[in-house]
């Protein structure tokens, strides 16, 4: 132990003097005025600037220590400081001093502060002489020179570590756009400076200032390696917060001229009302709450792989009052693909899932920055419930709406000539809209760019309360410049004053005023033109003017326009057992029919009518009564709705008597009248027919008579020839 002891204390000892010649060593290789000398003169000779040194401390653990280090603006301390520093260290290796060898060890540069000042042209700095050669000046002071046996053998400039401690960046912008920025407080360790080893950086800041008379805050973070023998840079963490939202970086570089990235970013705490500041976000929109969006890339710039993923189920997001998504309904989306050139990109899938709708998007979008890219995708859904989307559209939230809805789209080629197809398969759909409903909707719908057809919709329809009935309906549309449509429904019973409100259901079923004949002066169409030819069956039809049963409507239709001018074609209607309700010709021929002024059964009403440029013309629309048969001819003109008709009523025979019947009576002996409609639904009976009779009647009565008075009076003239 005695051995070990000394042992010890002689080691000490040995240390203890080497110590003390490499203090000497390093005090005569670099005395403090010289230091002064040589750093104020090497300043000067390669900046054009002033420096000022304080007190130089030099010694074996402090290494060279510069006190309140300053450079100046140019040219010097009159125009202002540039750089102060509180301390400026160089730390010194110890063994290579014993023989006149100096190797740095660490600087670190503690308290800086730089102020950087952009002039009043907006483009040149205070730094910007430090760019060019200063001019040299003749009373700028010479570094003084060392003895031989005064400087050190050798400098490495292998430093382990060098450290900015607490610095600050003042940014003082003399240019019109008046930007003021602070980096306060810096902080900077770099360890290992050889070019073939691996170097570390831990590098943080905050900022404050104002930009745009917008005020910035900030704060970053960044911890990495940079191997630069290697090409590479491993990120371990780069953080950055702002008032609009935070980013953290991880991951990996490899290669320095073309980058081969393998890195992941993570936003967060994203301040809607902040980013608005700096980009304009519709009025309508509302957004509170932050998604969380977490981003990977692999690959090189030319060619990289991009996974994205966000999370909006902690947001309310709104539109307008029509679309309300609330902080407890999940909602992501996804991203999935690869970018080329920043100009193609491959979509490998692209998915968002919002309350179980959840459409993914593959395909790919090429020549992006062409201003018209070529577009190849793939749209699809499985069968989603349509209760819990339809929870977020206000418009929705009345109407009741439930079933399931599957979708599939794909479109291919430019935005400017698009082309697409796709499906939607319909399952149990029903809704109430006021109090009318739709249940168990079911069916296909295919559609492209210029067609939809439904090959076959069937559910039920009808009256909350008041039980509802079957229907089926297909239908295709063609070309939407000029639609062409066809329409084949089937409806167990139909209730046309469900499309009806309340007040139009009674003006329907009261007696209408005098029409008004439309205005001649009506602007000129200029909307697509309609054809349409199909076939809708009703087994039991309602209507506030008319009910029946086994109802059919034909049509084959062209030039349909809601001016209704230029149609052209035919249309048949049948009906069976029925009644008409509160018509005005009801009321005109109840008191020669002895009906009811207010309803007419029927067993039978129908006829054909065919369509030129906007009048439409029938000659054999009846409706069969027992009352009467109603027989009407004439045409009218759609575009007013104004008639031009004959009306034309068949009493059974027998069913007047007297002077009535005789002047009434056609040749099967039936009770007939005559009605004129013309610019008025309004009936007029037409007596011209019955004062024809009535002429025709006298004028036999007259023949008759006068053939008694001859004949009687001729046989007495002869008698009285004969008797003489």
């Amino acid at each position: 132990m005695k051995k070990l002891f000394k042992y010890l204390l002689i080691a000490a000892g040995i240390f203890a003097v080497l110590a003390f010649a490499a203090v000497l060593t390093l005090k005569k290789m670099f005395p403090p005025e010289k230091i002064k000398g040589i750093i104020t003169a090497k300043i000067s000779e390669n900046l054009g600037r002033e420096a000022r040194l304080g007190a130089v401390d030099v010694g074996l653990i402090k290494g060279i220590q510069i006190h309140d280090f300053a450079v100046s603006e140019y040219p010097d301390f009159k125009a202002g400081t540039f750089l102060e520093t509180k301390n400026f260290t160089l730390k010194i290796n110890f063994w290579p001093l014993l023989q006149k060898k100096l190797a740095i060890d660490k600087v670190i540069l503690d308290s800086p502060q730089i102020t950087v000042i952009r002039n009043a042209d907006g483009k040149t700095f205070n730094f910007s002489t430090l760019m060019k050669s200063p001019p040299a000046k003749a009373d700028a002071p010479k570094a003084p020179e060392m003895a031989k046996d005064e400087g050190p053998k050798s400098v490495s400039l292998t430093i382990s570590q060098a450290s900015l401690i607490n610095g600050k960046i003042e940014f003082v912008d003399k240019s019109p756009e008046k930007i003021k920025l602070d980096l306060n407080p810096i902080n900077l360790t770099v360890t290992g400076t050889e070019l073939d080893k691996p170097m570390a950086l831990d590098f943080s800041l905050k900022a404050a200032g104002n930009f745009k008379g917008k005020s910035v805050n900030a704060s970053v973070a960044l911890k990495c390696v940079v191997d630069a023998l290697a090409q590479r840079v491993n990120i371990e963490n780069l953080s950055a917060t702002l008032a609009e939202l935070s980013l953290d970086l991880k991951g990996k570089v490899q290669g320095f001229a073309k980058p081969d990235l393998d890195v992941s970013v993570s936003l967060k705490d994203f301040d809607f009302k902040q980013i608005s500041r700096w980009a304009s976000l519709p009025k309508e929109l509302s957004l509170s709450g932050s998604p969380a969006v977490n981003l990977s890339i692999k690959g090189l710039l030319t060619s990289f792989d991009c996974d994205l993923e966000a999370d909006f189920s902690k947001m309310d997001i709104g539109y307008s009052g029509a679309f309300a998504k609330s902080g407890s309904t999940p909602m992501t989306l996804a991203f999935s693909g690869n970018i080329k050139n920043q100009n193609d990109i491959d979509i490998k899938k692209l998915s968002l899932k919002l309350s179980g709708f959840e459409p993914v998007i593959k395909g790919s979008v090429k020549n992006i920055q062409s201003g018209n890219p070529v577009i190849k995708i793939e749209l699809g859904s499985g069968p989603f419930d349509i209760q819990g989307l339809a929870g977020m559209i206000s418009a929705a939230k009345n109407v009741q709406p439930s079933g399931k809805i599957g979708l599939k789209v794909s479109a291919q080629g430019t935005p400017k000539a698009l082309t697409y197809s796709g499906g939607l398969n319909l399952s149990g759909l029903g809704a109430l809209v006021d109090k009318y409903s739709i249940e168990g909707v079911s069916g296909d719908v295919s559609f492209t760019e210029n067609q939809v057809e439904i090959s076959k919709l069937a559910g039920k329809m009808g009256v909350k309360d008041k039980g509802s009935s079957d229907f089926d309906l297909s239908a295709l549309v063609k070309n939407f410049s000029n639609p062409d449509i066809t329409l084949n429904a089937n409806f167990q019973t139909l209730d046309l004053g469900m499309f009806m409100s309340d007040e139009k259901k009674k003006e329907g079923s009261d007696s209408p005023k005098d029409e008004k004949p439309a205005s001649k002066t009506q602007a000129a169409y200029k909307g697509p033109v309609i054809k349409t030819q199909g076939q809708v069956k009703i087994a039991k039809l309602l209507y506030p003017k008319f009910d029946g049963q086994n109802t059919s409507v034909s049509w084959k239709l062209a030039g349909v326009t809601p001016i209704l001018d230029k149609i052209n074609g035919t249309a048949d209607f049948q009906m069976g057992n029925g009644k008409i309700n509160k018509i005005p010709l009801l009321a005109t021929i109840a008191p020669i029919l002895h009906s009811d002024p207010s309803a007419l059964a029927f067993t039978k009403m129908g006829g054909h009518m065919n369509f030129t440029n906007g009048t439409g013309r029938t000659d054999d629309f009846q409706i069969n009564s027992p009352v009467a048969d109603l027989y009407a001819k004439g045409t009218v003109y759609l575009p007013t709705s104004l008639p031009d008709m004959t009306l034309t009523a068949k009493l059974p025979k027998g069913s007047l008597g007297g002077t009535m019947a005789e002047f009434s009576n056609d040749a099967e002996g039936r009770p007939t009248f005559a009605f004129k409609m013309k610019g008025s639904w309004k009936p007029v009976l037409d007596t011209s027919q019955m004062q024809k009779k009535a002429v025709e009647k006298a004028t036999d009565e007259i023949k008759k008579k006068a053939a008694d008075v001859l004949q009687n009076e001729g046989k007495k003239l002869l008698e009285g020839i004969f008797k003489r």
